[in-house]
């Protein structure tokens, strides 16, 4: 029973869970049944989308329809594509971008918002690790991480769901999609749809990606089956190219050998030759020259030639020997010599000389000339002329460019060989002269001669008149007897100069003649050969009548020198009386007056006094001035001491009851005068000044019984607020007595308070007193510090000024001095003061003889270095010379461009010991808002300097509108550089300043006669001056560098040529391989069968046969393709008429430019050869005119003729000279070579301001 109850339980149970599983069952099937319409809708939806990706030719429509399509399928706000971009810097996982986008009407563009165009993975790192495995990512918006969330909070996002977008199988971007109404959860169903839609897209994005890499490969092919056919023509061009720089360079290495010649060579004009020899053999021509341009007197207006230095090939005329030729004008090749001024070449055949020129050049064998000019010293000088006599070789601008530098070599040369010369001439110039003048003037070699030994005799007597001023200057010192120390002294001049009569004469006035002057003898010396002024009745004295002009000029401190017969009368009749035959006269001045003069009297012989002379005369007439007005002040003492003496008897009979007053004042005197002339004879005895007035200053205070006795100089303010000061130098001081000398305040006097007194002194008088007497603060200080009770003072003279004071201070008991005593103060005043004096001129006839001294062994010196720095630049520049030669080997020698060039600044920089040698490049400014810039590509330096090509700043370098000068000296061929600080442009100085550099040098760099760039040379040491040889030596360097650069870029055209001709015939292989060898293949197997079947199936062999025909219409289809491929773009389109009217439009568009084409005659299809050819040359022409020409018009004329087609290409720009240009540049050899092609005629038309027109005939 049990187990029945059991039973029905266990069946109960199993119906309930089979009735749950059916009902669950049910559930899905309905829920499946729901979906289907749902998932049919989407599979709809994607199917539209990936229809409308495939149909659009347009990605970026397609995109949109397919985003429109899908977004409103799907009932979302915003669908979008993004772009997966890397972060270059490797810091962060980038960035999405956003490329596409569609949205409701009720959502905002996020593709137009400024800041979510870009979305960074910043804060979603995780997204990107999903999407980069290709998993979808869905998130409310509360679920999305910062800063995301708020960007997508701002666009009004809900939810959203990115799936990722892979191409290649790499994660490329995304699809996203946006719900800005509601949240919504995307089932699994439309997730796989979406993934689906992500690869569609994709796919479409990869295939255009294709479609793009395929068209884009297409153009090129074509472009380089268009070029193709130019680079075959510009092959045998390069390959000419090539064979010009092999000759460039061996003209080179023949230069720098050239220069080694020149340089070391002992016998130069052997060295010019070999020189000449060596460029001539390696221009493989007949005839070098060094031609000099000279002056005909004769024919002033026409500039004249003649030749130097000579080298001939074999076989080949001299023309140096010619009688006719070796030397001539200009006449009729004026247009040469100008040219040649300018530095510019000539290239001539020898029918294009003008005559006369022409027929004298066709004597000697000439079928072409060159001329390179020469310049010495920045001056058109001559010219190195190449004759090819054998054949005419027609030499290019990048040889003539490197002859310049060789003529530059020579130039510098004779310039260094005439330095040298001139030199040796100056040494021998005395000798050279001497036997000139025995030859042809003997008289004026004797004159001369005489001349100079009369300037040598000059010389010696004014150093003989030097010492004896010397020795008569201290005879008058240190006589006793004026009279006959004044007559010694004269004796001394007299005998010194060799004259016959030395006076000395006074001037006076004359009361009983008034209007005149009047001079006299005072004393005189006479020889031997000459009588006595002094004593002569009529001449002792006279007046200055018919002479006034000579006072005048005595008044103004000149002398006067004259012959006899020069002296105006009556003076001269007076002279002759005497003997005079030359009067010279030099003017004495006492206390700044004209006093009288000194006159020399040459009896015996006419004698000219030089100016040196003279000059020393004025020195002994100061000297004997000034003892004069020491004599008569000592006169005018004594007379005083007498008038002393007569007042002295007149009081002893006048009044007997002065008399004992009388005689205590005149022996106080006496004691004075006596206690003077003993300190007089101690000035004179002591030879050192301090120990002769320190003992005369002793013995006065000794003598005079006062307590001290002080010397004290004046010192100027040097401010001109006050009178200045006295400081004092020597002093004598009595036993109880306190030092001034030696007191801190009081050794220095000022004018506070005694500025009266100061003015006093300097006028000559004398000041003194009791103590109370003086104002304040010199009242106090004298009397407290010093204890000072009554002091005097009387000034002392120098040479007639103002010098200082002598002072007597009283400290135990007052005194006051007498007049008398106070004359005999000032005595002993003027004692000390000419004892300075005579101390002075000791030592400025010391200085005198000491520069004297020093003046000749400078002179000496200056000499020795000017000799030391012409050595010193003459080396400088052979090691330039020699370094640039080295530099020029190293670029030849090494294959490789940057290490030949590193290598080529290396030596140069070491050799030439500088800082910093670079090479830099020229870049234009396109904008326009600037010049341009050179960047540095090469740099040596050495290790005192930085590394600018490493600079972050100054490795480029720009020229601003203000610095044109600069730039056009360098495009010029002209250097600029010197001290940094002397540049005009504040900032250039600045920015070179910043790296270290004193002076700086730079020279253009030219390749292919085009400015490439700058050779630059800095001093970052100490400043340095280059001078113009050393510039030169600089631009051969810089030429050097240019013809490597040129080369390389030569090589590397070749190069390229040749690898776009290898590319262009693999493609030629490939395309007959996959076409002709193809079709031919197909055909011979078709014929073959056809061959086989022939006799038993002819049905079967005619249909292979017409198999194989089919083949071949389609190998020929595809042969002629392959031939259009060759031709230009425009003829594939079109005739020869419309490809140069698409030429025209497509080059002048948007030039102010006026372009016409005119067609005559009746048009016809050419040879396609012809139209290729013609099209090519009108392209050139056309590029040309626009590029060169300056033109604003331009016409083609085509014209059809029976058997002929004329193109002509005519401009009116600024035209050029055929002649020069003949062998320069691709466009016009490549013009001549298609005409040659083709058998035409080419004729260029072109002349400076007239335009330029091409005529091609075929």
């Amino acid at each position: 029973m049990e187990q029945e109850i059991s039973d029905r339980l266990s069946i109960s149970t199993n119906n309930h869970r089979a009735k749950k599983e059916a009902e669950r069952i049910a559930l899905l099937e309905q829920q499946k049944a729901e979906e289907l319409p749902g998932r049919d809708r989407l599979f709809k939806i994607t199917a539209n989308a990936a229809q409308a990706l495939l149909n659009h030719e347009n990605l970026d429509n397609a995109i949109a329809r397919a985003l429109q399509i899908i977004g409103e399928g799907i009932d979302t706000d915003r669908v979008s594509v993004m772009e997966h971009c890397e972060d270059s810097t490797g810091e962060s996982l980038g960035y999405a971008k956003m490329l596409f986008e569609w949205h409701s009407i009720h959502a905002i563009s996020q593709l137009h918002h400024p800041n979510l165009q870009q979305v960074s993975y910043e804060g979603i790192e995780s997204w990107y690790e999903q999407l980069n495995k290709g998993e979808v990512v869905g998130r409310v918006i509360e679920e999305i991480p910062e800063p995301v969330r708020s960007g997508q909070k701002e666009i009004g996002v809900k939810s959203l769901y990115s799936v990722p977008i892979t191409i290649d199988g790499k994660y490329w971007g995304l699809i996203g999609f946006d719900d800005c109404r509601e949240a919504k959860q995307r089932s699994e169903t439309e997730i796989s749809i979406l993934k689906t839609t992500a690869a569609c897209i994709g796919s479409a994005i990869q295939q255009s990606r294709i479609r793009e890499e395929g068209e884009q490969a297409e153009r090129q092919i074509l472009l380089e089956q268009q070029r193709v056919t130019q680079l075959q023509e510009h092959n045998q061009v390069l390959e000419q190219r090539e064979r010009e720089v092999q000759r460039s360079y061996r003209i080179l290495a023949a230069t720098a050998q050239a220069s080694n010649v020149l340089l070391t060579g002992e016998d130069f004009d052997k060295a010019v030759n070999k020189a000449l020899e060596i460029i001539g053999i390696s221009l493989d021509t007949d005839r070098v020259t060094v031609i000099e341009n000279w002056h005909n007197p004769s024919k002033p207006s026409i500039p004249h030639w003649r030749v130097l230095y000579e080298w001939n090939s074999p076989d080949t005329m001299p023309q140096i020997s010619h009688p006719e030729l070796t030397q001539g004008s200009y006449e009729g090749i004026e247009e040469w010599y100008e040219l040649q001024k300018k530095g510019q070449s000539i290239r001539c055949r020898l029918e294009e000389m003008p005559e006369p020129f022409r027929s004298g050049q066709a004597k000697i064998g000439v079928k072409i000339v060159h001329g390179v000019p020469l310049f010495i010293e920045g001056k058109h000088w001559g010219i190195v002329g190449i004759d090819d006599c054998r054949a005419e070789t027609c030499r290019s601008e990048a040889e003539l460019s490197i002859l310049k530098t060789a003529a530059a070599c020579i130039g510098g040369a004779i310039e260094q060989e005439r330095t040298r010369r001139a030199q040796e001439k100056a040494e021998r110039n005395i000798l050279q002269e001497r036997e000139k003048a025995a030859q042809e003037k003997a008289a004026q070699l004797k004159e001369h001669n005489q001349v100079l030994e009369q300037r040598e005799r000059e010389v010696q007597r004014s150093y003989r008149i030097l010492a004896a001023t010397a020795q008569a200057s201290n005879i008058l010192l240190t006589g006793e007897d004026f009279d006959n120390t004044v007559n010694r002294a004269l004796q001394i001049i007299g005998e010194s100069i060799d004259t016959d009569r030395i006076a000395i004469v006074e001037n006076f006035d004359n009361p009983s003649d008034p209007s005149h002057l009047y001079w006299k003898i005072t004393y005189e010396w006479d020889s031997a050969y000459a009588v006595s002024q002094i004593n002569h009745p009529e001449v002792a004295q006279e007046s200055y009548e018919g002479i006034e002009e000579w006072y005048e000029l005595f008044s103004k401190g000149q002398t006067i020198s004259c012959q006899l017969e020069e002296i105006p009368e009556p003076f001269r009749s007076k002279m002759a009386k005497i003997g005079v035959k030359t009067l010279s006269s030099v003017p004495i001045f006492i206390e700044d007056k004209y006093w009288g003069n000194i006159g020399i009297d040459d009896c015996r012989k006419e004698t000219h006094r030089s100016e040196a002379e003279l000059s020393i005369l004025k020195t002994a007439a100061a000297c004997i001035g000034g003892a004069i007005e020491q004599e008569r002040t000592r006169r005018a003492q004594e007379k005083a001491e007498r008038n002393i003496l007569l007042e002295r008897e007149k009081a002893a009979q006048e009044k007997a009851a002065q008399l004992e007053e009388s005689n205590q004042i005149l022996s106080l005197r006496d004691r004075w005068l006596e206690a003077t002339a003993n300190a007089a004879n101690q000035l004179l005895a002591i030879a050192k000044l301090d120990e002769g007035i320190n003992a005369a200053l002793k013995m006065l205070g000794e003598s005079l019984d006062c307590d001290r006795v002080a010397v004290m100089q004046h010192f100027e303010d040097s401010t001109g607020e006050s009178l200045g000061f006295l400081c004092q130098l020597y002093e004598w001081y009595s036993l109880g007595t306190i030092s001034q000398l030696v007191h801190p305040q009081l050794n220095e006097i000022s004018t506070d308070g005694i500025a009266e007194y100061f003015v006093k002194l300097q006028a000559g008088e004398w000041i003194g007193g009791l103590i109370e007497e003086f104002p304040e603060p010199f009242r106090s200080s004298q009397i407290e510090e010093l204890g000072v009770k009554s002091t005097y003072a009387v000034p002392i003279f120098v040479d007639n000024q103002y010098w200082g004071v002598l002072g007597i201070d009283h400290c135990r008991e007052p005194k006051r001095l007498t007049l008398a005593e106070i004359a005999v103060f000032k005595t002993a005043a003027s004692c000390i003061g000419s004892a300075i004096y005579r101390q002075q001129i000791q030592q400025e006839r010391e200085q005198a003889e000491r520069t004297m001294i020093l003046e000749r062994e400078q002179a000496a010196q200056e000499k020795a270095a000017q000799l030391e720095e012409s050595n010193q630049i003459l080396s400088l520049r052979d090691r330039w010379l020699e370094a640039t030669a080295n530099a020029a080997n190293q670029l030849l020698a090494i294959a490789d461009i940057d290490e030949g060039i590193n290598a080529a600044l290396k030596m140069l920089g070491e050799s030439l010991d500088c800082d910093r040698v670079c090479v830099a490049q020229w870049f234009e400014d396109s904008t326009g808002e600037t010049w341009g810039f050179i960047r540095l590509l090469y740099e040596w330096d050495s290790q005192y300097a930085n590394r600018q090509i490493l600079h972050p700043e100054l490795k480029e370098i720009t020229y601003s509108k203000e610095q044109e000068d600069m730039l056009v000296s360098l495009k010029e061929g002209g250097f600029v550089g010197g001290a940094i600080d002397e540049f005009p442009d504040e900032f250039f100085q600045t920015e070179q300043m910043e790296l270290g550099v004193k002076s700086t040098y730079g020279v253009g760099i030219f390749v292919g006669d085009c400015f490439w760039g700058v050779l630059g040379i800095d001093y970052c040491r100490k400043p340095k001056r280059s001078t113009l040889p050393e510039i030169a030596v600089f631009k051969t360097a810089a030429s050097c560098v240019g013809s490597a650069i040129y080369r390389q870029q030569i090589q590397q055209q070749k190069e390229q040529a040749e690898l776009a001709i290898l590319d262009e015939r693999n493609r030629m292989a490939r395309e007959i391989h996959d076409t002709l060898a193809q079709a031919f293949t197909g055909i011979s197997l078709q014929l073959e069968a056809a061959r086989n079947s022939l006799n038993t199936q002819p049905e079967a062999a005619q249909e292979r046969l017409l198999r194989a025909k089919i083949l071949a219409k389609e190998g020929i289809t595809e042969a002629r393709r392959s031939v259009r491929a060759l031709r230009p773009e425009a003829l594939d389109s079109g005739d020869l008429i419309t490809a140069l009217h698409q030429l025209i439009d497509k080059m002048v568009s948007g030039i102010d430019i006026k372009a016409e084409i005119f067609i005559e005659g009746e048009p016809r299809s050419l040879n396609p050869e012809i139209e290729v050819n013609l099209f090519r040359i009108a392209q050139e022409a056309t590029t040309n005119t626009l590029r060169y020409a300056q033109a604003d018009q331009i016409c083609i004329q085509l014209i059809y003729e029976t058997d002929i087609v004329h193109l002509q290409i005519k401009d009116n720009g600024i035209g050029f000279n055929p002649q020069l240009l003949q062998n320069q540049g691709f466009g016009l050899i490549g013009m001549r070579e298609r005409c040659d092609r083709l058998k035409g005629n080419l004729v260029i038309n072109s002349a400076s301001d007239r335009g330029t027109e091409i005529i091609v005939t075929v």
